[in-house]
């Protein structure tokens, strides 16, 4: 045993928990999780990818435009290759005009897309935090399909516009439940506005799949107008309020908008005991 093993036989010292008792830690664990489908990715690359492409593509018709210009004022144009020198002058002139064109598109595309190519931007656009509650740049009618999907979610839908707590959204599926509503109608639930969609005098199917949970007493009404707050026309559109089966089954009506081009389709709940669950709504251009 050494001099120092003498004097301090029963020394013993843990740094470890020295250094947690004397030392002041801070955690900063926090992470935000993102679920998504892989559509949704893609959507979000390709349209960030545009952004990041206009900030470039401007480039090559301004170096040919100088390029033309800077030929056409410094040159002197000589007969060559069986072409005369004024045919010459006017290849450059247009190519310089062409260039030109070329040159105001792709800077009127920068325009459009500047200050859009900030990561916070592309993360936002994958939580859907830019989507607003009027979804036109969403829902479209194509020519092929005759039909559009309206999403069901929550930062697109007014849910419970009637003050109840009744409306809920989960996996796109809206869902109804409870025996009470506040409003003096004695019904609630939600509703979604979609201006200038539709084609004034065109007929329109909107439809929804709707079940209920087996013992529901509480009812449903599909109901359609197009005042969605951008005017004061009116005209109405509504099915009978029903329980729905518990194997499911499609609630539909027709519309016709005679003033405007808006549609605010309404989900409405009539309270009652169980559950409804309703799914795939749609506007669908009629051929009559």
């Amino acid at each position: 045993m050494n001099k120092i093993d003498e004097n301090f036989p029963s020394l013993s010292v843990n740094f470890g928990d020295e250094l947690i008792k004397n030392s002041n830690i801070h955690m900063n664990v926090k992470q935000i999780f993102i679920i998504t489908t892989e559509d949704k990715i893609r959507i979000a690359i390709e349209k960030n990818r545009k952004n990041f492409a206009a900030q470039r593509d401007w480039w090559i018709p301004f170096g040919i435009l100088i390029t033309l210009v800077g030929t056409l004022c410094t040159a002197e144009f000589k007969n060559s290759f069986g072409i005369t020198k004024e045919y010459w002058f006017a290849i450059f002139v247009c190519g310089a005009i062409i260039s030109f064109g070329f040159l105001l598109k792709s800077l009127y595309v920068l325009y459009k897309n500047w200050g859009h190519d900030n990561p916070d931007d592309i993360v936002d656009s994958i939580k859907l935090n830019k989507t607003s509650g009027n979804i036109k740049e969403t829902i479209e009618i194509p020519a092929k399909k005759n039909y559009a999907e309206v999403p069901i979610l929550e930062n697109i839908w007014h849910q419970n516009h009637w003050g109840g707590n009744c409306s809920s959204i989960n996996d796109k599926k809206m869902f109804f439940t409870g025996t009470t509503v506040p409003s003096t109608e004695g019904a609630d639930g939600s509703h979604i506005n979609i201006d200038d969609i539709l084609e004034i005098g065109k007929t329109y199917e909107i439809s929804c799949f709707v079940k209920a949970a087996l013992h529901t007493t509480g009812k449903f009404r599909l109901w359609c107008h197009d005042e969605t707050g951008t005017g004061n026309s009116k005209v109405n559109a509504t099915t009978d309020f029903t329980t729905p089966s518990p194997f499911g089954e499609e609630i539909k009506l027709n519309f016709t908008p005679l003033r405007t081009k808006n549609i605010r389709i309404h989900l409405q709940y009539m309270p009652g005991e169980g559950c409804i669950e309703v799914s795939d709504v749609r506007i669908t251009e009629l051929k009559i």
